[in-house]
């Protein structure tokens, strides 16, 4: 009879046996298997929903800004632009300028004026040392007594007839004589006292007082005479004539626009510059404007009659505004839009134009209404209020909701 196959292998089955039992140990009830599924389900779950978070955080922290920088819309300076055919800069001066000569070679006693000085006619400028004709007018005055006290003698003498008429009018003769060397002294010193001929600016003083002069001491600029030179384009010359009606916004004086026009047109050309000298006259010069003075000028169409305040409106830099071009219908920044057409710049209100606001760090488009433009300025009519934040940057890569970094 054959033995089986647990007779023939004891060992091996006590071992199998010991292995299934251990199994039978480990095997968990179902209710402890479900919860463990729950709870791994859950860990998921959960790692799944800080893994969302993580990314959009990152995404968020890392996402590319856009590197610009704001201004706040506020009142800004514009002047007659809209009608302005040509602009140029230039720099005023006195066309007429006269000079005083030294009365004599006498050393100055007193100066009571200085350079850049405003004075008014008659007003004293210099006196010079009058000691010497001081002593010879004393002399005369003492002789024109003495010759006086003489001819009184004279003429009684004449009376009772004890000398003739000639002697009489001789003594008048001296008379006559002594008064007309004593209003010359007069005159003199009074020369040696210089005062303003007329209302005017100090330019220049050669002399300080215990100076001896002569020649030139004192020079002088009308004040209601001032002028402004400026050189034109050879290209532009043709628009420019005598006569025409010229804005001048001087960089000392922001506030005012002066009236002008244009007086003289230079026959010759600066062929290194390329350019025609033109010289303007002020309406109305201001004690407050000087010689040397650099401005701004606008060649207007307009007549300009008298000096008026400067236009004050919200305004913008040109290169925070985007324009849709007509043509191409595409958005280009309006710095880019005016430097292609100088035409388009005459039209600005009919223009489709907006900005970009800054509002709590993110782009947003907002329509605006343009008015005149300065050059670097641009008036805002409608779109905007005063403190709005507006971002200046010329990308035009700008959409809304971009983050911003400044």
């Amino acid at each position: 009879m054959e033995a089986s196959k647990d007779d023939q292998f004891p060992m091996e089955n006590r071992s199998a046996d010991r292995v299934k039992e251990l199994a039978n140990e480990l095997k968990m009830p179902d209710s402890i298997k479900n919860k463990s599924s729950f709870w791994i389900a859950m860990s998921i779950l959960l790692l799944m929903v800080l893994s969302s978070i993580a990314i959009v955080w990152r995404s968020s922290f890392f996402m590319e800004k856009t590197n610009v920088r704001s201004q706040r819309i506020e009142n800004i300076q514009f002047g007659p632009i809209a009608t302005s055919l040509l602009r140029s800069t230039g720099s005023s001066y006195f066309p007429n300028l006269v000079e005083i000569k030294s009365p004599a070679q006498d050393p100055i006693l007193k100066r009571y004026v200085r350079e850049n000085e405003l004075v008014q006619q008659g007003q004293k400028l210099l006196v010079f040392e009058t000691r010497y004709l001081d002593l010879e007018r004393k002399e005369l005055l003492i002789e024109l007594e003495d010759e006086r006290q003489r001819r009184r003698q004279l003429r009684e003498k004449q009376l009772i007839g004890t000398i003739s008429s000639s002697d009489l009018d001789r003594s008048d003769f001296i008379i006559q004589t002594l008064r007309t060397q004593l209003e010359k002294i007069e005159q003199q010193i009074q020369d040696r006292i210089i005062r303003a001929p007329f209302d005017a600016i100090v330019t220049r003083v050669w002399v300080n007082e215990g100076e001896s002069a002569s020649g030139t001491v004192i020079e002088l600029a009308r004040r209601n005479e001032l002028w402004i030179e400026t050189n034109i384009r050879q290209e532009e010359i043709s628009r420019v004539h005598v006569g025409n009606p010229v804005v001048v916004m001087f960089e000392a004086v922001p506030s005012m626009e002066f009236a002008a026009r244009v007086v003289s047109i230079s026959p010759l050309a600066d062929y290194s510059m390329g350019t025609v000298t033109v010289h303007l006259s002020l309406v109305e010069p201001t004690t407050d404007l000087r010689s040397g003075y650099t401005s701004r000028l606008f060649f207007t169409q307009e007549p300009v009659l008298a000096n008026r305040p400067v236009k004050m409106a919200p305004g913008l830099p040109i290169e925070a505004i985007y324009c849709r071009d007509p043509e191409s219908n595409t958005l280009q920044n309006m710095k880019v839009f005016l430097r292609a057409s100088s035409e388009k710049k005459q039209d600005l209100h009919s223009l489709d134009c907006q900005v970009w606001i800054n509002r709590h760090g993110r782009a947003r488009s907002k329509q605006v209404k343009l008015g005149q433009n300065s050059g670097e300025w641009i008036e805002i009519l409608e779109g905007l209020r005063l403190g709005d934040t507006v971002i200046i940057s010329d990308s035009i890569t700008l959409r809304d909701g971009v983050h911003l970094s400044e």
